[in-house]
């Protein structure tokens, strides 16, 4: 069952668009500053630790805060990259290399609300269509899939080998078993993101398809074109 057509009319749509323009503006221009302040904390954070080698202590603690700001910074490296289009021009992407690319960041953007991981085989699969578009439908479908399914606990992003040119792409919600007796699959969420999950669909030749697995959990996907 492919997914309804959001109804967003144009004012509220370009409303939400320019709301969202700022938005990731500053968060690029913090991202940006984060990034320079990671690096200053871990330059001083190396020298105590060389400088104070006796101190067991001391060196616990710069262990712990070189470890957490190693990770931020992974985070707004990935986060301007992502900003940035890297990769934008990318005719036909390993989609299964970019998966795994951005599995880091999906993570941290769920927090603690449910845990992210990637199924796919380990060899190249290309698609057809450039990063720009692949890389927000995945960022897009993750959070659709969180804001979709009440009690989610993992989410699973499945990719398949190409099978009469098309290569399968999902996304699953995996609750506890109790939990997804109980909670139908929610029919509203973000019409904002609906409606751009739509349209990058689209521009990708291909249609939001919205289903369940064997066992009954929700899942969500779309049938790329193969590239290569």
């Amino acid at each position: 069952m492919e997914a309804p057509a959001p109804t967003l009319q144009p004012p509220t749509l370009w409303a939400e668009i320019a709301r969202l323009l700022s938005s990731q503006r500053l968060a690029l221009g913090a991202a940006h500053a984060m990034n320079n302040a990671f690096t200053a904390i871990l330059g001083e954070a190396g020298y105590l630790r060389d400088a104070h080698k006796g101190d067991p202590e001391l060196l616990e603690s710069c262990g712990v805060i070189h470890a957490e700001v190693s990770r931020c910074a992974r985070m707004t490296r990935g986060l301007l990259a992502l900003g940035r289009g890297a990769g934008a021009n990318d005719a036909a992407p390993d989609l299964v290399r970019l998966a795994r690319g951005l599995a880091s960041l999906l993570s941290e953007s769920l927090g603690r609300r449910a845990t992210l991981e990637v199924e796919a085989p380990d060899e190249l699969i290309p698609v057809r269509g450039p990063s720009r578009l692949l890389e927000p439908l995945l960022v897009l479908l993750v959070h659709h899939a969180l804001e979709q399914a009440p009690g989610v606990q993992r989410i699973t992003v499945s990719i398949a080998p190409p099978l009469e040119g098309r290569v399968a792409l999902a996304v699953t919600a995996r609750r506890a078993a109790a939990e997804a007796a109980a909670e139908p699959v929610a029919a509203g969420g973000s019409e904002l993101l609906c409606q751009a999950l739509g349209a990058v669909a689209g521009e990708l030749g291909s249609a939001l398809e919205v289903g369940a697995t064997p066992e009954g959990e929700p899942c969500w996907r779309l049938r790329l074109a193969a590239g290569g």
